[in-house]
């Protein structure tokens, strides 16, 4: 099963939009850069966005995301009192032992 994984780095200011395949590997698909520092992100729970917290101008960033490769497009923005530093749900990802990687919720 194919599936998408987005990693950021708050150095690069950019989330990195990867394909994973079925065996493992991962294609870059997209690069997107974002005005701010990346902390947390989180898949809304339909799938349909991306929601991406910065800083140092504290606010969150949303993201639509493509049904058939998982490609960023920017849809919206609001400013926050303080900083992101967790979005419930949470959703991670996992590498496990057999160095495939699973989606895993967790609140």
């Amino acid at each position: 099963m194919k599936q998408t994984v987005y990693t950021a780095s708050p150095e690069s200011q950019q989330i990195h939009v990867w394909s994973l395949n079925h065996e493992g590997t991962l294609t870059l698909v997209q690069v997107v850069d974002v005005p701010g520092q990346v902390q947390p992100m989180v898949v809304s729970p339909d799938k349909r966005y991306l929601y991406v917290g910065v800083r140092p101008e504290f606010r969150v960033l949303a993201y639509r995301i493509a049904p058939d490769d998982g490609a960023l497009t920017f849809a919206a923005e609001s400013a926050l009192p303080g900083s992101p530093t967790i979005f419930l749900p949470i959703i991670m990802v996992v590498l496990s032992l057999s160095d495939r990687i699973t989606p895993v919720m967790s609140a």
